[in-house]
């Protein structure tokens, strides 16, 4: 075997086969195995690395000879033009979760970047740069693949910003099919999760990635042209692309976010790089007219809301399942058809959702509204709300309007937690009010309050805050709540 091994890799030698490629082809798979090889190299790769390994191998000559198109299946050629971005580039990583870890994967199994270095405020269990001042530096590489949780507000440099870029930019770049996007500051996830619920059964390849928790580079593989992609798009993923989705909907925008971005128009100025670089054969579904190259549906146009029906609570939820629809169609759907199957839709985990039923009250956790404009939604689509539980961390926007909204609205009692419920409980102390304020430390105090003081109806948590710093996230909130709510009963 190393008699054999040595003919093919050893100049000197006579090579013993010719169907096995060239010596510099030979020579470029084994350096490209050692330099991938996890964990302890087997024998003959220790042999080749002690006697032949260069860790500046030239590959150039194989490279001038391969082509795409004679070794990569037509269906998956985007996935090595994405692979070719990153050849011979230095490249930083910039910060380390799901996303990060997703694109190191790729880069593992797909490239041959000059070098990476991974790049996090929080130690991490690889080799990298960490601490106070990660992103100090970051003009010495040549790509910065930059993950969602990178606040745009810590990165100050324009040449930064330039050689920024993100999974989100380089799949839309390069995607060989329709991708459907969606944003907006409330309802992205529903209606992402409604639009693939109806492709699925009516018989669509379709995928779901995005912000819902699956980064697109971790499903390339189910991706081909004849995949419809429906992709959940947060501000923090549209900040840096310079391409737009085909079909792109962009469902509202409100005051939110404001820890992340200097400005609500720099916030805004994200999330309408949806349709941004749109062309004349794209299609926008928007709340708002805009001015775009592409053609703009408004759903008041094709569906009557009022006529959708739906298990879930609240107009908007009736909006996010209509836009669904017309999403749908967007790419052959027969709209009729998708609104029809989207009545059994169930929605998602922490939105308006029923806990449980307690001497007469209905406990419902609506965690994931972090804005005012989501949290009277709730209010107005439950109808029979007595106690409220509010507040979380406070991001700095305006709570005046609600408070006085609040003020006068059917909520018997209204229990205000954390910093963000402080001001709220301040600013409703202020204006006659016909609501019962209470004020708490934590959830669980808020909880048990609540039990004492409703008597029927519905309890409804809906914060109108994020969930930093006392929870890992809103789903995190939203759980404890249910657990507080069950306990003891």
């Amino acid at each position: 075997m190393l008699e054999f091994f040595e003919g093919l890799v050893n100049p000197d030698a006579d090579k013993p086969f010719e169907c096995v490629g060239t010596r510099s082809e030979i020579n470029a798979a084994l350096t490209l195995a050692v330099k991938k090889y996890e964990p302890e190299l087997p024998l003959i790769l220790q042999k080749y690395k002690e006697e032949y390994y260069n860790e500046d191998f030239d590959f150039t000559e194989v490279d001038n000879f391969y082509d795409i198109k004679n070794n990569v299946p037509t269906e998956f050629t985007y996935i090595q033009k994405i692979a070719d971005f990153f050849k011979d580039k230095s490249v930083a990583i910039l910060g380390f979760g799901r996303e990060g870890r997703s694109t190191l994967e790729f880069l593992n199994k797909y490239t041959v970047p000059k070098n990476v270095t991974v790049i996090d405020k929080n130690t991490q269990d690889i080799s990298g740069i960490y601490g106070e001042n990660y992103l100090s530096g970051l003009e010495k590489y040549d790509i910065i693949m930059k993950a969602p949780g990178i606040a745009l507000l810590d990165i100050v440099s324009e040449e930064v910003k330039q050689k920024t870029t993100s999974q989100t930019d380089l799949f839309l770049r390069f995607a060989p099919c329709r991708v459907i996007g969606i944003t907006g500051t409330k309802g992205k996830s529903t209606t992402s999760t409604a639009t693939f619920y109806a492709l699925e059964k009516l018989g669509f390849p379709v995928r779901l990635v995005g912000n819902i928790g699956v980064p697109v580079f971790s499903d390339l593989e189910n991706i081909n042209e004849k995949t419809v992609v429906v992709y959940e798009l947060s501000c923090h993923q549209l900040e840096f692309v310079k391409a737009s989705p085909t079909t792109a909907v962009l469902l509202n925008i409100f005051s939110d976010h404001l820890d992340h971005y200097v400005s609500q128009q720099a916030y805004e100025d994200a999330k309408r790089n949806i349709y941004r670089f749109q062309n004349k054969n794209d299609i926008l579904i928007s709340y708002e007219k805009t001015d775009t190259a592409s053609k703009q549906i408004f759903i008041k146009d094709i569906i009557n809301i009022e006529t959708v029906k739906t298990k879930l609570i609240g107009q908007h939820n009736k909006y996010n399942l209509a836009v669904a629809a017309a999403a749908a169609n967007t790419v052959g759907a027969d709209i009729k058809k998708a609104l029809k199957i989207l009545e059994d839709f169930n929605g998602l985990e922490h939105r308006i959702e029923f806990v449980e039923n307690i001497n007469g009250v209905s406990y419902y956790n609506d965690s994931i509204s972090t804005i005012p404009e989501a949290t009277l939604g709730a209010i107005d689509g439950l109808k029979n709300v007595r106690t409220l539980i509010l507040g979380g961390f406070d991001r700095g926007i305006s709570y005046d309007d609600f408070a006085h909204k609040l003020a006068n609205s059917e909520v018997e009692n209204i229990i205000c937690a954390y910093s963000s419920g402080l001001r709220i409980y301040n600013l409703i102390n202020e204006i006659d009010h016909k609501p019962k304020l209470y004020e708490v430390e934590n959830l669980e105090k808020a909880v048990n309050l609540a039990k004492q003081i409703t008597k029927d109806g519905s309890c409804l948590l809906s914060p109108a805050a994020a969930s930093y710093g006392d929870f890992e996230n809103f789903e995190h909130r939203g759980r404890v709540f249910k657990q507080l709510v069950k306990a003891n009963n």
